[in-house]
């Protein structure tokens, strides 16, 4: 291909588009290392791979990827270079003056994210993150962070189970888009079988997410109405997901998680109320003395609360800090993955000083010892 030769050694970019066949384009960047390599993204229209080959290899490799596309724009030293083929297999080639210079950045100098760029993702294209070609808006950005920060720590534990399939129970869904990213997260890019419920007490909710499962072709997703203390199903349930549960409703998904032997929770608490109507704080009077700080410290104590009961119920437990997505303040993730491991002393203890100190037993505590 003379076209190699006229852009000269080691384009530093070159895009192939306006596709023949399944992939959208493909992005050859030349990045800096030891020694110095091309990195080829290939995007099709769901997905996209990423594979690395060596600088002497280009010219083989356009031969071969040109077959598929009919377009190149590559971007030389002094020139930016257009290959063009029309229908009637014409070569056009065009260039002009380059001038911006292209960064010849170090191997993954780019934070690479769980749901990338360029890939389409049909909820985040209905949260306005995404455009209708894959393409993230910037004033979404952060957003688009927080998502794929929530991805990378159900990631964290999920990759280390030996299963295919599971079935996941996901109480005050709302109208969050969230159940749906990660239920394409599961499905496509993890390529697990996923059997979804979501589960929410306003009729009309369910009723626009069973119809929006429809549109995105989630076969394996749906919703109903009801309370996870009453939901009934002939499967194990492996994870159970609670994101907008208030108060104690927190407690009612976390006691059924623990019933169900489910293998990994992840609940974001929110509307802590109960500890702090019903806790006696009269001997601590440093927490009971200012409304703010009294408000806040239960809070933390509630979860505290939560964390140690799932560890007294043979779970490893992480508090994470997350991002709520309307309006972005730092909450606390409960991750919760079952293990064999007997009960701690140290979880009791926890408890014990809650319950004795405060002279109240939470609603977990309550639900769990029957009362």
């Amino acid at each position: 291909m003379e076209f190699i030769a006229l852009i000269g050694d080691h384009p530093v970019r070159l895009i192939l588009s306006n596709p023949l066949k399944e992939y959208r384009k493909s992005d050859i960047r030349l990045i800096s290392g030891d020694p110095d390599f091309y990195q080829c993204a290939r995007f099709t229209e769901t997905q996209v791979f990423h594979f690395n080959f060596a600088i002497d290899k280009l010219h083989e490799f356009l031969m071969k990827e040109f077959s598929h596309y009919r377009q190149i724009d590559a971007w030389g030293e002094q020139y930016i270079w257009n290959l063009k083929r029309t229908k009637k297999d014409k070569i056009l080639l065009s260039k002009k003056s380059n001038d911006v210079k292209i960064d010849v950045g170090p191997h993954n100098r780019k934070k690479s994210y769980i749901l990338q760029d360029e890939v389409i993702v049909p909820a985040l294209v209905d949260l306005k993150i995404m455009d209708e070609k894959g393409n993230v808006l910037p004033s979404r950005y952060d957003k688009f962070k927080q998502i794929n920060r929530f991805l990378e720590m159900i990631e964290d534990v999920i990759e280390k189970e030996d299963k295919t399939q599971w079935n996941i129970v996901d109480f005050g869904c709302g109208k969050s888009y969230l159940t749906f990213i990660v239920y394409d997260y599961l499905t496509r890019i993890r390529k697990l079988d996923v059997s979804m419920v979501g589960l929410d007490l306003k009729a009309d909710v369910i009723s626009a997410c069973n119809l929006t499962a429809q549109k995105y072709g989630y076969d394996k997703l749906r919703f109903q109405l009801g309370n996870i203390k009453d939901f009934k199903s002939d499967r194990d349930i492996d994870m159970v997901i609670s994101l907008h549960a208030c108060d104690t409703a927190t407690d009612y998904a976390l006691n059924q998680a623990i019933r169900w032997n489910a293998k990994i929770v992840m609940a974001v608490p929110c509307c802590h109320k109960e500890l702090l109507h019903k806790g006696d704080f009269s001997e601590v009077a440093m927490i009971g003395a200012y409304g703010l700080s009294k408000e806040r410290i239960s809070a933390l104590m509630t979860d505290n609360y939560r964390g140690a009961y799932l560890e007294k119920m043979g779970y490893n437990v992480d508090m994470l800090e997350m991002f709520d997505l309307s309006h972005s303040p730092k909450n606390i993730l409960i991750r919760a993955v079952k293990t064999d491991r007997k009960q701690s002393q140290k979880s009791k203890d926890v408890i014990e000083q809650i319950e004795g100190n405060l002279k109240v037993r939470l609603c977990l505590g309550r639900l769990l010892e029957g009362e």
